[in-house]
């Protein structure tokens, strides 16, 4: 619900122009500007900024939390007093060449929200990108953070600024992280983020100096700054040299692992903000819509959202099979994760190294749709299962030894612990079928590693991603068959164990 500015104020709200559904059919960004007439009556304007038709007032762009009562679900509306604050806020945002009343883009005032707009609502949602890079500086409008003064100490701000619902929401990630100069609203003016993060480091290094350890400041700083400044000098230059398209795939983990401590209500817009983030047209993410007539829920939505986002970027760092994460449960893409939201920092970390160079991971497709899709990862070991005995049903088959045949006589053995899925399941065994265990190394220099059960579903192999496992190489002496757990005999090749082979994971 829409607040006012004041407690008990009764204003009329102040809606979006008319004119702003031109600016934005003509590819064009809407900045707003507020006035107040003698007589008390605020009146809100709209001028376009496109690059394209030479237009470019200077304006900013407000990032928010829609629960501090500046959204409005209903109406592309606020309440006129608090427009007039948000306005006086702009306009005290320093800025060395700037008019003396400044422009700003507000979401809720400037995407159009009735169902009869829906596609200019995609547009707005396409164009975000531009909106927040283009524009000169974006200000965080926080409830928490304004009741803080500049006057402050470091730890205060700091500490307001880390324990922020904005930087715990998913759409605020984007925004910060593609301004060029990101300010926070404190309670008597603006304060640039750098500022924040100076007036840190330098308190850490000053304690550090007296023989006072405090990490909390550096660990906040570096939570609150690392994923932004990644995002808006790395990912930008790769834009700027034209080398995006070639390069997502490195920058997927960083972000994905900042997705951890984010959250959103709707969990559709999570490869949205993804998207623009990685530079990826997002109109054909927005094309796919919940549709419950015909059966499709806002869950498979977002599940067919992330496969066409995770097709659309291609290539991996093989490790991404390994990823802890709930997983997808569409054949095909039972390797990647439903969501990079929520979980532990480090469950996407991590490398595949092989003494042949770092794997990596292709989607590979073999029909026109996404049925037909797998990810096919070169370069490393594995260790073969089958001839299961009888009596190697689900409920036993959780820890196990692998004994190893097929080459000289060895003393050593394999101990495997399958990992459960986020319901606490393991998978079914079919004693009639063969397994693989893909290793993110050869057991030699480091005897564990995390791995990934495969069952061969065609040659080559093709391997339907089953549950991540745990195998470490052992001496037989230290308790093959001692602690009662089942033993399978495998038979090793050395293109299995030692260089490696291609597989391909649904």
């Amino acid at each position: 619900v829409s607040k006012h500015a004041t407690p008990g104020c009764t204003c009329a709200h102040v809606h979006m122009p008319d004119h702003v559904c031109d600016i934005i059919r003509n590819g064009g960004i809407p900045i707003l500007t507020l006035s107040e007439s003698e007589n008390g009556v605020y009146h809100l304007t709209a001028e376009e900024h496109n690059a394209k038709s030479g237009k470019t007032p200077p304006f900013i762009a407000i990032s928010h939390v829609w629960s501090d009562g500046m959204g409005n679900p209903e109406s592309s509306s606020l309440p006129g007093c608090l427009v007039a604050s948000i306005q006086k806020k702009v306009d005290a945002v320093p800025h060395p060449d700037r008019p003396a009343r400044v422009g700003f883009w507000m979401d809720t005032l400037c995407i159009p929200v009735s169902e009869d707009l829906r596609e200019l609502r995609k547009l707005c949602i396409a164009s975000m990108r531009h909106v927040y890079s283009l524009a000169y500086a974006v200000l965080v409008l926080e409830a928490s953070v304004e009741a803080m003064s500049s006057h402050a100490s470091v730890i205060e701000k700091t500490l307001a600024i880390y324990t922020t619902k904005w930087l715990r929401r998913l759409w605020t990630y984007q925004e910060g992280s593609l301004a060029k100069t990101l300010y926070f609203q404190l309670q008597d003016g603006a304060q640039e983020m750098q500022t924040f993060i100076d007036d840190a480091t330098q308190l850490s290094r000053r304690q550090g100096t007296e023989g006072c350890f405090a990490p909390f400041i550096t660990k906040a700083e570096i939570i609150v700054s690392s994923h932004f400044a990644f995002v808006n000098h790395i990912i930008s230059d790769e834009i700027m040299e034209g080398n995006m398209d070639n390069n997502r795939s490195m920058f997927l983990l960083p972000m994905a692992s900042s997705y951890t401590s984010r959250q959103t209500s709707r969990k559709t817009d999570e490869t949205i903000c993804a998207a623009t983030i990685l530079a990826i047209d997002v109109m054909p993410i927005l094309s796919i819509k919940e549709d419950k007539e015909h059966g499709l829920s806002a869950d498979d939505v977002a599940d067919i959202r992330m496969q066409m986002l995770l097709c659309t970027i291609g290539t991996f760092d093989a490790f991404f099979i390994f990823n802890a994460r709930p997983r997808l449960k569409q054949q095909g893409f039972r390797w990647a994760p439903r969501s990079f939201m929520g979980g532990l920092e480090g469950s996407f970390g991590g490398h595949c190294d092989t003494e042949f160079g770092l794997p990596e991971a292709k989607v590979v497709k073999w029909g026109p749709d996404l049925s037909r899709v797998g990810l096919q990862v070169q370069r490393l070991p594995g260790l073969p299962i089958s001839s299961l005995p009888e009596s190697f049903t689900s409920t036993q088959s959780s820890r196990f030894y692998l004994d190893p045949a097929g080459l000289t006589p060895s003393s050593f053995c394999y101990a495997v612990t399958l990992v459960p899925d986020h319901n606490g399941e393991y998978p079914v065994w079919n004693v009639n079928a063969s397994y693989y265990l893909v290793l993110a190394h050869a057991l030699k220099s480091n005897p564990e590693s995390v791995a990934v059960l495969g069952k061969v579903i065609a040659p080559g192999p093709k391997l339907r991603h089953e549950c991540l496992a745990w195998v470490e190489l052992k001496q037989k002496n230290e308790g093959l068959g001692k602690d009662g757990l089942p033993v399978i005999l495998i038979q090793l090749n050395r293109r299995d164990s030692g260089k490696g082979r291609s597989w391909v994971i649904v």
